[in-house]
């Protein structure tokens, strides 16, 4: 049974399409959808042509039926796939189907009609090599689809053809079926795994840029992404820009009294509570072990007004150790700075200003606390 169950994950491509990959399924949903559209589209002009020269030509004439049907096939598959597919992976795997339907079932018609005139045709056989590679699906969705059209091919021509070419026929539809599986598990199975692959390169490069400029902590943007924005900012000021500096009152005796998870906590608590108060309209950083500054695109009211909420927010947080966050800012704005060092260190000045007013209200030592 182990055997067994590893090979059907294997035709199922299950063993590589394991945790985590949901994105890529959806990645090949998308491109199936689209090559839906295309062969829809490619099926659809020659089986329109084969009607036309059915009013023209005697050996067409005969499959007339079967070129109506693939039509019509072709028509829904396409209208599925360009307006339905994208909502539901169902639809998608329906317009799919119909396309190979229409390639397949189509060709069993033309086959049994040619072989029932002129002994020999390739019609069908070339159709069974091309469906296992028009989508990117399972080996086990091929074989059955394969093992469809070839109990179509028993029932249809059966009755109809000479037993020697009908034997003939059927040994070589599925000699060919094999070889179409064959062929469609390898290039279908590689498909997948550059998805897949594509996919572990892309979170990697995101990890490694999570790694490189995000604070483990916290999730907020670190010191070297500020310092990139620092370096940006210093080859030219936006219109409208404030700095805000600002540092954790308390953080010390917080961690003397209760212990480094009291300090963390208080460290993550300001942090949420800035981008809970900034928003998008401003980038977080956390430049030190409690020390922060926010980029605001604004002018001074507007960053003023964050900081009031601020003052709110803060003071009605809750933590496991500790109620009430303490934050010392200092903000300023760009205009009348020429660079954007000098409104860095006037914002950094009146956060020093707040955080002296902090202690010297609460009688607090600052070396100590």
């Amino acid at each position: 049974m182990p055997m067994v169950s590893k090979l059907w994950n294997k035709l199922l491509y299950r063993d590589i399409l394991r945790d985590g990959s949901e994105r890529v399924q959806g990645q090949i949903r998308e491109e199936n959808r689209k090559s839906v559209i295309i062969w829809s589209s490619v099926q659809l002009l020659f089986w329109i042509f084969c009607l036309i020269m059915s009013f023209h030509d005697e050996a067409y004439t005969r499959c007339r039926a079967a070129y109506i049907a693939a039509i019509a096939v072709c028509l829904l598959a396409m209208i599925c796939a360009a307006f339905f597919a994208k909502t539901s992976a169902r639809l998608d795997d329906f317009a799919m189907f119909a396309v190979d339907v229409a390639l397949l079932g189509a060709g069993v018609w033309i086959a049994v009609i040619q072989l029932a005139y002129s002994g020999r045709t390739i019609v069908l056989f070339a159709s069974v090599l091309i469906v296992p590679v028009m989508f990117i699906c399972s080996a086990i969705s091929t074989l059955v689809l394969l093992l469809a059209d070839i109990i179509a091919y028993v029932i249809v021509a059966s009755p109809v053809l000479e037993r020697g070419i009908y034997e003939w026929a059927l040994v070589n539809l599925c000699i060919f079926s094999a070889v179409g599986v064959m062929i469609g598990y390898f290039i279908n199975r590689a498909r997948v795994e550059r998805y897949i692959y594509a996919e572990s390169v892309e979170k990697l490069a995101e990890l490694q840029t999570r790694y490189a400029y995000y604070d483990q902590m916290t999730g907020l943007l670190n010191r070297r992404a500020y310092a990139e924005k620092i370096q940006e900012l210093s080859k030219g000021l936006p219109a409208d820009l404030c700095i805000v500096m600002a540092d954790l009152n308390g953080l010390k005796r917080a961690n003397d009294n209760l212990g480094h998870e009291a300090g963390d906590e208080l460290i993550i608590g300001a942090s949420q509570c800035l981008v809970q108060v900034f928003g998008e309209r401003a980038s977080v950083y956390r430049i030190g072990g409690d020390e922060f500054c926010v980029t605001v695109d604004g002018k001074m009211d507007e960053a003023l007004r964050f900081l009031e909420r601020l003052e709110k927010i803060t003071a009605a947080w809750k933590g496991k150790y500790i109620d009430g966050i303490s934050i010392s800012c200092g903000v300023e704005s760009r205009e009348g700075h020429a660079d954007i060092d000098s409104v860095v260190q006037e914002a950094d000045r009146k956060m020093y200003e707040q955080k002296d007013l902090y202690y010297k209200n609460n009688g607090l030592d600052r070396r100590r606390t």
